[in-house]
């Protein structure tokens, strides 16, 4: 009995860290672009580019419109890939 109840709480754990554990393996969502003129006007001026160490061959370019609406758009240049989520910050 108690060796099932030790193969009971097992399972238990395993199937819990399975489900609590976020994929990093997932691709990102993303639209092949044409040219990088694709980014529309209304977005504002660009800020400022930034990068992230864990992702070296994206890069974020940070927009701000005339109403200090903030708006981030990942680009991968290499591949001509943008990233179809565009980040929107508005501001009050």
């Amino acid at each position: 009995m108690k060796q099932l109840l030790v193969l009971a709480l097992t399972v238990v754990i395993i199937v819990i860290v399975g489900i609590s554990c976020e994929r990093t393996d997932r691709e990102l969502d993303m639209t092949i672009l044409s040219d990088l003129e694709g980014i529309p006007m209304e977005y504002g001026e660009l800020v400022a580019v930034t990068t992230i160490a864990k992702y070296p061959e994206w890069v974020q370019l940070w927009f701000k419109d005339e109403e200090g609406t903030i708006r981030m758009v990942r680009i991968h240049f290499e591949a001509e890939l943008i990233h179809n989520d565009v980040k929107v910050i508005p501001r009050s």
